[in-house]
């Protein structure tokens, strides 16, 4: 929702999926007198492959709003459709990637986001910690978020989406690599199909489980990228700022999937999208599924040349972003979770980083 005409950048959530900005919506001429100004908002529908917008104006004589007869001359809505295509780096680019700023590209059919280099705040500070402590029996889980402090990272892409289970099939089909599968009762609904090695049924869009570290790192490194490492994640999920979630620093109720959310299970990916979304429009950074990180666990501050990064070493290693059983405060950005590098489970799943693409 376009309103006002003051320029300001900022945007707000009015409601579930409506953003507002007042960015200037209204405009006559240059030398427009006020009551030239036009009491008038746009309304811009965004989906994937075009955008619709309609502009309206109040109209003082019939004492309602009408469609704004400044832009059509029918005195209709205004409804115009642009086709546009992310660029697909895939191809050959017709347009220079900005690396200075957020963006984002396609990249075989899948989307991804840029983050820009920069500082990332990583951590949270003691005094929080010690509050969150208070609301689960192991307090120790949260000390490891601590110091809070700050480390330089170079500009990278992360996909927009975790890794799902059709994304995977394509990867078990060209390689023959193992299906995701494990022999017990938790398991059963998550299991391939041994037989046909396919996802189970109706779970094309839902994010691959059932997948250790060295699963994630094999498919990654067959699509030509890696996995993001624990601080690359951790500032794709915070933003710039350090956000406490994706969204902000308060919780809210609808915009992941916790188990405050009632799920209990894994759910579509991109389905509390955009309301979940971070900054830079990354979709369920938080809850659904952990997230494999290259990260062996150490503790804090973050050092990238300390070893954490060699993924020929043996241990545990980072996963992020909590899941789909478990609360809001484990999906928090800053929360560091851990695993056996050889461990696999219904709650965990992975996304693909790229430091550039090939070309």
């Amino acid at each position: 929702l376009l309103h006002g005409h003051t320029h300001d950048g900022r945007v707000g959530f009015l409601s579930s999926g409506l953003l507002a900005a007042s960015t200037g919506s209204a405009a006559v001429r240059l030398d427009a007198r006020p009551t030239e100004v036009p009491n008038q908002y746009q309304i811009l529908q965004v989906s994937r492959d075009e955008f619709t917008t309609w502009a309206r104006q109040y109209s003082p004589r019939q004492k309602r709003w009408i469609g704004d007869t400044r832009v059509s001359e029918e005195g209709d809505d205004w409804q115009v459709r642009f086709n546009y295509k992310l660029v697909d780096v895939g191809e050959s680019l017709t347009v220079p990637l900005d690396y200075s700023r957020p963006h984002r590209v396609m990249f075989k059919g899948r989307e991804y986001c840029y983050l820009p280099a920069g500082e990332a705040i990583l951590g949270s500070r003691g005094e929080r910690t010690e509050t969150l402590g208070k609301t689960r029996r192991n307090q120790e889980e949260f000390a490891t978020e601590v110091p809070q402090h700050r480390v330089p990272l170079s500009g990278f892409y992360l996909a927009r989406h975790p890794v799902t289970n059709a994304d995977y099939e394509i990867f078990i089909d060209e390689t023959g690599y193992r299906i995701p599968y494990r022999d017990d009762v938790f398991s059963e609904l998550y299991n391939w199909v041994r037989e046909t090695r396919t996802y189970p049924e109706g779970r094309a869009d839902h994010p691959v489980v059932l997948v250790t570290w060295g699963d994630a790192l094999a498919y990654c490194e067959w699509l030509g990228g890696r996995l993001p490492t624990e601080a690359e994640w951790e500032r794709a999920a915070r933003g710039s700022g350090g956000r406490e979630w994706p969204w902000g620093d308060d919780w809210e109720l609808g915009r992941c999937n916790t188990a405050e959310a009632g799920i209990f299970d894994t759910s579509l990916v991109g389905q509390f999208s955009p309301q979940g979304d971070s900054a830079e429009g990354l979709s369920d950074m938080a809850g659904n599924v952990w997230e494999w990180c290259t990260s062996l666990w150490s503790p804090y501050p973050y050092r990238h040349d300390d070893g954490r990064e060699d993924v020929a070493r043996k241990g545990k290693r980072v996963h992020r972003g909590g899941a789909w059983d478990l609360p809001a405060s484990i999906a928090r950005s800053a929360f560091r979770g851990k695993a056996d590098q050889d461990a696999s489970g219904r709650t965990i799943g992975f996304r693909v980083a790229f430091s550039r693409f090939p070309q």
